[in-house]
């Protein structure tokens, strides 16, 4: 479509990877700007879709086909220039979580089973941080070794 946003370098219709995204909701149509906190935003049209959670992402939201045609020019611009901050490098990088706690049985257990250890290496870190926080979380010995030995055929 003439003047749309897919005259941008790099835009494939719905996304431009690690820029924008776009979605629908119930009452507005989106367009994300992943790290919009970067965009100089004078026409002030971008929020924050989660004030206090979100710390890069922007929004800009629409509430009509005809409030997009109105401003194409705008996102046009904005497009680009985050583009332009992508290749530039500007980012903020998501908070580190804290480190990985592996409870005393599940590293006895994977230091003594180098097939588990594998296994167990290979899942994401999300994955690794759900078996070691059920098994760290009982209070008990007994019940973290029962947990265990619940998670061994789980995580092979």
């Amino acid at each position: 479509m003439e003047g749309s946003p897919a005259h941008v370098e790099g835009f494939d219709g719905f996304k431009l990877p690690g820029v924008t995204g776009f979605s629908s909701f119930k009452s507005f149509v989106a367009i994300w700007f992943f790290q919009g906190v970067f965009l100089k935003d004078p026409d002030r049209k971008l929020i924050s879709a989660q004030e206090g959670i979100t710390r890069g992402l922007r929004q800009w939201r629409f509430s009509s086909a005809e409030e997009i045609r109105d401003n194409r020019e705008i996102i046009r611009k904005y497009l680009a220039e985050a583009v332009r901050n992508q290749k530039e490098g500007k980012e903020i990088k998501p908070e580190r979580k804290k480190p990985l706690d592996i409870p005393v049985e599940l590293q006895t257990a994977l230091s003594g089973n180098p097939a588990l250890k594998d296994h167990f290496e290979k899942l994401p870190l999300s994955k690794r941080r759900e078996y070691a926080g059920y098994i760290g979380q009982a209070k008990c010995e007994e019940t973290r070794q029962q947990r265990l030995e619940k998670m061994i055929p789980m995580i092979m």
